[in-house]
C-alpha cells in the first residue's frame, strides 16, 4: 500500500522534523518504504542537498530495511560511504502503511581521512566534488556518546510521528477532526522540541512543561510535573490543584515510582477520584519524573495520550542532560578553585590580577548585553588567563574559555604585524579587559613569571597596537564602562600623580625611591589619607593588591608605616622650600 499523508499533515510533520533537525544539526525527512520522499528536509549544508539529489545514483536507503517486518521504531545505522553514516527508523501505521524516518549525515570520531578518501574514490568526477570535499573536511566528528544521543533523539521523533500517522481512513467529520487534532498536536510538539532543550535548569523545564500542557486545545482540568531527585522545594510544579493536595499526591507518586520501579508507558489513574493521565519521564532507561494531566472524560485522556507521552519523551532526555551539566559545573568549579589556590601559593599577586580581571570581564559582558551564561564564560576565561591553554585542554573542562584564550594568544603573536587576526566579539571584550588590568598592574609581576606549564603572562601585556586592532565598537563600549565606573567613584585619581607626589618641589618618587607608576598612584592616595579600601575602590584593584603595593613602598622608602610615609613626603617638600622642620 503506497504511503501518503494529507498535505496539511505533511506540512506539520515537516515543521516538527525541522525543529528536531535544528536541535540535532542534522537533515531529517520521512520517506515511504521504497525511499521516496514524503517530506522535504531543511538542509544544514550544500553537502546534504547534493547527497539527497543523488538518490537516483547512489541510494542511501539500504534494502535490508525492507526485511524488518512489523517492527516499529527500530533505528538502524548505515554507511553512505565509509566514515559517513546516517540513521533510518522504520515506522508502521495502523492501516499497514510503512514509512522510514531518515536522519543524517554524521561522521564518527577519527573517520575523516577515511571519509575523504572514499568520497574521492566515488565522486572525484562529480561536478560538485570540490564543494563536497570542503564540506566534509569541516564536518564535526561525533564521539560514541554523541551518536547514542543522536540515536535516542531520532527514536523519540520516530515515536511521535509514528503515533500521529493516520490509521484506517475516517470519513466526513471524523476524518476532519482527526486531521485537525494531528495538526494541533504536531504544532505543540514542534514548539516543545524548540523550547525544552533551551531550559537552563530543571525548575525552568518544569515550568515550560506546564505552559505547553496548558497551551494545548485539550480540556484538561489540572496539570502537574513531578521531578525525581530534586530538592523538596523544586520537586513539583502544578496548576489547577487545590491547596495542599499536591503534597499528598506527590507522596503517592513517590511510593509508586522510583528509580528501581517505574512504569515505562502512560497510565490512566482513577484511584484518586480523578482521571489523571500519568506519563513517566524516562531517559536512557532511568526514571526522571512524571507528567500528570487531569481530564473529565477517559475518552479525552485517550485522545491526547499520544501527544502528552511525546512531551514526556522529550522532557526526560533534557532532564538527564541538565543533570550531567550540573555535575560538569560542580567539577569545573572545584578544579577552578584548586587552580586558583595553586596560583596563589606560587604568585599571589598574579592570582589577584586574574581576580581583578574576572570582575571587570563580567561587568563588561553584562554591559554589552551578554546573557548570564556568556558573562560567566568571560569571567572564567579571565580567571584562567594566567594558564597555558595546552594545560587547560588536558583537564577536560573549560572548552569555551580555552577557545577564547587561544584567540588572545593569536593576537599576542601578531602584535607587530599589520594584519590582525580576526577575533570573536567575546574575545575582543576579553582582550580589552586583560590589556586594561595588565597595564595598571605592577609589571614586576609579569617579569618574574613562573616556571612550568602555568603561566602565559603575555595575555596581560598586550601593547597599544594590538588593542588598536580591536573593533571600534567594543573599544568605545569599554571606554564608556571605564568612564562610568570612574564617575561612580568620585574620589578616584585615575592614572595621575598631579597632587603632592607630583609637586615640582618634590624629586620624582621614581628617581628618589625607585617607585613604579602604579605605586606612585598608591603613594599619592596614602598621602591624601585614604584607607586601603578607599585606595582599592579608587584604583579598581583589590585590598590585597593594595597591601602588596604598600609592602613594596615601605621597603623602597625604608619606612615601617603610613605615618612615616606621609612625614617623609612632607619633609622632602618642606626642605625643598627651605622651611626648617
Amino acid at each position: 500500500m503506497k504511503a501518503v499523508l494529507p498535505d496539511a499533515l505533511r506540512r506539520e510533520v515537516e515543521q516538527l522534523q525541522d525543529a528536531f533537525g535544528a536541535v540535532m544539526d542534522q537533515a531529517i525527512m520521512l520517506t515511504d518504504q521504497d525511499g521516496n520522499r514524503i517530506t522535504q528536509p531543511a538542509l544544514p549544508s550544500r553537502l546534504y542537498k547534493i547527497i539527497i539529489e543523488m538518490h537516483g545514483i547512489v541510494s542511501p536507503f539500504d534494502p535490508a530495511l525492507l526485511r524488518m517486518g512489523s517492527l516499529s521504531f527500530q533505528t538502524v545505522t548505515r554507511e553512505w560511504i565509509p566514515g559517513l553514516k546516517y540513521m533510518v527508523t522504520e515506522l508502521s501505521a495502523d492501516d499497514g502503511r510503512r514509512y522510514q524516518l531518515w536522519c543524517g549525515l554524521f561522521m564518527e570520531a577519527g573517520a575523516r581521512p577515511q571519509a575523504l578518501e572514499a568520497l574521492a574514490d566515488k565522486f572525484r568526477s562529480h561536478p560538485d566534488y570540490a564543494l563536497m570535499s570542503s564540506e566534509l573536511a569541516g564536518m564535526k566528528e561525533l564521539e560514541p556518546k554523541d551518536m547514542t544521543e543522536l540515536r535516542d533523539k531520532t527514536a523519540v521523533l520516530a515515536r511521535i510521528i509514528g503515533r500521529l500517522l493516520p490509521g484506517n481512513p475516517a470519513t466526513g467529520e471524523g476524518r476532519i477532526r482527526r486531521e485537525e487534532e494531528c495538526r494541533q498536536g504536531l504544532r505543540a510538539l514542534g514548539e516543545a522540541a524548540r523550547l525544552l532543550p533551551l531550559a537552563s535548569t530543571a525548575q525552568r523545564l518544569g515550568g515550560l512543561l506546564l505552559d505547553l500542557v496548558v497551551g494545548l486545545p485539550c480540556r484538561e482540568t489540572s496539570a502537574l510535573v513531578y521531578l525525581a531527585g530534586q530538592p523538596p522545594a523544586d520537586r513539583y510544579y502544578s496548576r489547577g490543584w487545590a491547596p495542599g493536595l499536591q503534597q499528598l499526591y506527590t507522596s503517592d507518586l513517590e511510593a509508586r515510582y522510583s528509580p528501581e520501579a517505574f512504569l515505562s508507558s502512560a497510565i490512566l489513574n482513577r484511584a484518586s477520584g480523578s482521571l489523571l493521565l500519568e506519563c513517566p519521564l524516562i531517559a536512557e532507561g532511568v526514571f526522571k519524573g512524571v507528567l500528570v494531566v487531569g481530564f473529565r472524560q477517559p475518552e479525552e485522556a485517550e485522545e491526547w495520550r499520544t501527544c502528552l507521552e511525546a512531551l514526556a519523551a522529550m522532557a526526560g532526555p533534557v532532564l538527564l542532560l541538565l543533570e550531567k551539566k550540573q555535575e560538569y559545573n560542580r567539577q569545573s568549579a572545584a578544579i577552578l578553585t584548586v587552580l586558583q589556590e595553586c596560583l596563589r601559593s606560587v604568585n599571589a599577586e598574579l592570582q589577584q590580577v586574574a581576580l581583578d580581571a574576572s570582575g571587570l570581564a563580567f561587568d563588561f559582558a553584562r554591559y554589552l548585553g551578554y546573557s548570564g551564561e556568556q558573562a560567566g564564560i568571560l569571567r572564567q576565561a579571565a580567571l584562567l588567563a594566567p594558564y597555558r591553554t595546552s594545560y587547560l585542554d588536558t583537564l577536560g573542562f573549560y572548552k569555551d574559555e580555552s577557545a577564547l584564550l587561544k584567540q588572545i594568544d593569536r593576537l599576542c603573536a601578531n602584535d607587530g604585524s599589520d594584519a590582525k587576526p580576526a577575533l570573536s566579539h567575546q574575545a575582543q571584550a576579553l582582550a580589552l579587559v586583560l590589556a586594561h588590568i595588565g597595564g595598571n598592574a605592577d609589571q614586576e609581576i609579569f617579569i618574574r613569571g613562573l616556571r612550568g606549564y602555568l603561566v602565559e603572562v603575555s595575555r596581560f601585556c598586550l601593547d597599544a597596537d594590538a588593542v588598536d586592532g580591536i573593533g571600534a565598537e567594543p573599544r568605545a563600549a569599554f571606554g564608556a564602562l571605564v568612564q562610568q565606573r570612574a564617575e561612580s567613584q568620585p574620589e578616584r585619581r585615575a592614572n595621575t600623580t598631579a597632587g603632592l607626589i607630583g609637586s615640582a618641589a618634590l624629586k620624582s618618587p621614581k628617581e628618589e625611591w625607585g617607585i613604579s607608576p602604579r605605586e606612585e598612584e598608591v603613594l599619592e592616595l596614602i598621602v591624601q589619607g585614604k584607607t586601603n579600601k578607599e585606595i582599592a575602590g579608587a584604583l579598581f584593584i583589590s585590598e590585597h593588591t593594595v597591601k602588596n603595593h604598600l609592602s613594596r613602598i615601605f621597603t623602597k622608602m625604608n619606612v615601617t608605616d603610613r605615618s612615616q610615609i606621609i612625614a617623609l613626603v612632607y619633609k622632602r617638600i618642606l626642605n625643598s622650600e627651605r622651611i626648617k622642620v
